[in-house]
């Protein structure tokens, strides 16, 4: 993607109730990106909700554009 700085939303109860995922996201996040990328990981609440709203607002305004 040729991006410098990257936020990532994650959900889910693995991340958010595990005690050590996170440290281990970005472990091993930072040995996958190439050297120089600065990323963080945010928790996002209700992310297959959210998901499914903007996929349904993009389908209507797809809809209502043509």
């Amino acid at each position: 993607m040729n991006i410098n700085d990257v936020s990532v939303g994650i959900d889910g109860s693995v991340y958010r109730f595990h005690p050590r995922y996170h440290d281990l996201l970005m472990f091993h996040m930072t040995k996958l990106l190439r050297p120089g990328i600065k990323f963080e990981l945010l928790e996002s609440d209700d992310g297959s909700g959210k998901g499914a709203a903007l996929i349904a607002a993009t389908a209507v305004q797809n809809q209502v554009s043509k």
